[in-house]
């Protein structure tokens, strides 16, 4: 390399970017020294009869760049494991709920007693099959959303309200 210093051949890409601007200018070229190809800037020395010229390799100034490509698709990578195990975790946990829910269903419409859900305000919010027959509905859509106390007969209300009170409470 070192006998490059002063060396006056020049490649058909040099000789034809100093035709076309012979005071600056900079073009791509694959250097004969080494094979890499550079993107080439030179410069006309103002007193001097002599052109400086520098080349840069491609690979020197997209190195930052090829970094943070690394570091962006590391991050990717990582984003879509997580994101993936995230997926799994909750499909996991929706398939136990149903599970849980379908084991759950299965005691409450095989249950031969009257069970009933009811919001704090008193109103059915659910009935399961004994109490629906047991309340003399056919369906719960007819039940649901009615007071639960009109349900329950005159001499037990106040009882069931009571209780109803206490276990809101608790």
């Amino acid at each position: 390399l070192g006998s490059a210093v002063g060396h006056k051949v020049l490649t058909p890409r040099t000789v034809e970017a100093l035709r076309a601007d012979p005071e600056s200018g900079s073009y791509e070229n694959r250097t004969a020294l080494d094979d890499v190809r550079r993107q080439v800037a030179y410069r006309k020395a103002v007193h001097w009869p002599l052109y400086l010229f520098v080349g840069l390799a491609s690979t020197d100034y997209l190195a930052p760049w090829h970094e943070e490509l690394a570091v962006q698709a590391t991050l990717a990578a990582l984003f879509l494991l997580i994101s993936a195990a995230l997926a799994w975790g909750l499909n996991r946990s929706q398939r136990t709920l149903r599970q849980s829910e379908a084991h759950l269903r299965a005691i409450w419409d095989s249950e031969p007693e009257c069970v009933t859900l009811e919001s704090s305000d008193g109103l059915l919010l659910d009935v399961n099959p004994a109490g629906l027959a047991m309340l003399e509905f056919d369906e719960p859509g007819k039940a649901i959303g009615k007071p639960v106390v009109e349900m329950v007969a005159p001499a037990h209300r106040e009882q069931f309200l009571e209780i109803s009170r206490r276990t809101f409470q608790d």
